[in-house]
C-alpha cells in the first residue's frame, strides 16, 4: 500500500476547519472515483497553521494515477486564497 501526502501551511490558522470542509467536498470526493483510492486521514496543527492529508492507495501506480481534471483543478485554485504556499505532494510506501 502507499499513501499519498499532501501538506498545507495555511495562511490564518482559524481557517482550518472551512478548509477541511472544502478538502472533504471537492478533493475527497475527486479521489473516490479513482481506482485503488481505500481512505483519507487528516491531521492538523492549529498553532502552526498546519494540515495534512492523506489518502491511502492500494499500489503506487494508483496512487500517482490521481490527476485532477482541468475543470477540477480550476476549482481547487479557489483554495489558494488559504495557503502560504503551494502545497507539497509526495507518495511513500506504507510499511505495515
Amino acid at each position: 500500500m502507499h499513501a499519498r501526502v499532501f501538506t498545507f501551511q495555511i495562511k490564518q490558522p482559524e481557517m482550518i476547519d472551512a478548509l477541511y470542509q472544502m478538502m472533504q467536498n471537492e478533493l475527497l470526493t475527486v479521489s473516490q472515483t479513482f481506482s485503488g483510492f481505500t481512505d483519507a486521514l487528516h491531521l492538523a496543527n492549529r498553532q502552526a497553521g498546519k494540515l495534512v492529508t492523506i489518502t491511502i492507495w492500494d499500489t503506487e501506480a494508483q496512487a500517482r494515477s490521481f490527476v485532477p481534471s482541468e475543470e477540477q483543478l480550476r476549482q481547487w485554485a479557489s483554495f489558494d486564497e488559504f495557503f502560504t504556499a503551494q502545497p507539497t505532494d509526495e507518495i511513500l510506501e506504507m510499511l505495515i
